[in-house]
Parts: structure tokens; sequence; C-alpha cells
């Protein structure tokens, strides 16, 4: 019952770590790639689609920095609020208060191993795939014969 108790107040601060995190890794990506998304006429499909194909990068750091970020929130607010001390006066071992939060790490471990070994490699491909396929469109766009006639018409005024 202790152990639920430690695990409820761990949860909800797990689950709005990973969002902060997986938000502020999206925004970077967004940041980083929007110079280059503007420059090749990137529609707001394939945005979508790049963010899409990023989210398993995204949350193979997101779910292990989440976890760091709510055990220090959790017990720290345990610590705060003196439970601790009284789980630990009331003869409560201190194994019995981390039991689930081990339990968590581990599902947390696993969740993200099968991330990183099933679907990351995919959606890497799929991420790549698409950027290079836009790549090659701009450059055929840079190299066809009316894209060099406009540009000499348009530097001659």
């Amino acid at each position: 019952m202790l152990g639920r108790y430690v695990l409820r107040e761990v949860l909800v601060p797990y689950l709005v770590g990973v969002f902060l995190f997986a938000a502020l890794l999206t925004f970077d990506l967004l940041s980083s790639l929007s110079g280059v998304l503007l420059s090749r006429g990137v529609g707001a499909r394939e945005v979508g689609l790049l963010v899409l194909y990023r989210l398993p990068w995204t949350l193979s750091l997101a779910l292990p920095l989440g976890l760091v970020f709510a055990v220090l929130v959790g017990l720290a607010g345990l610590i705060r609020r003196s439970e601790l001390k009284a789980a630990y006066a009331a003869g409560v071992p201190p194994l019995a208060l981390l039991r689930p939060l081990v339990l968590l790490a581990l599902a947390v471990s696993l969740l993200n191993l099968l991330n990183l070994a099933e679907l990351r490699p995919r959606s890497q491909e799929a991420y790549d795939g698409l950027l290079g396929r836009r790549s090659e469109e701009h450059t055929s766009e840079l190299q066809s014969p009316m894209y060099l006639v406009c540009r000499l018409l348009l530097e001659k005024k």
C-alpha cells in the first residue's frame, strides 16, 4: 500500500517530465530544420511526418530523462512533507519504498529497449528517406532549364 503511494507520487511528474522533454526536443528539431524546410517549400503534412518519424528518437531520450526528473520531484515532495521520516520512524524499511521505483525503472527500461530495437531504426529510415527525397526534389528543381532561364531573366533586371 505504501509502495502504491510512492508510485503515485512519481507517476504524475513522470508523465509531465516525458511530455516536457519530448516537447523541448521536438522544438529543437523544428528550429534546427526550419531554414532547410522553408527553403524547400515543405508543407505542413511533411513537417508533421518528420516530427512523427522523429518521435521514437525523441522518446528514447525523454523516457529515461523523465524518470530521473520524476524520482527527484516525487522523493523531494515526500522529504519536504517529512513523510519519509515518518515511514522510517514507523519501521518501514527503505527498500519497501524503493521497490516500486525500481520496478518502474525496469518497465521504462524495457519500453525504451523495445523502442530502440524496433521502432527507432524504422522511423529513422523513413525520416532520412523523406529528407533525402525532399533534397533530391529541391536539387532537381535548381537544375531544371526553366529555373535557370527564370534566374537569368531576373538577374538582367
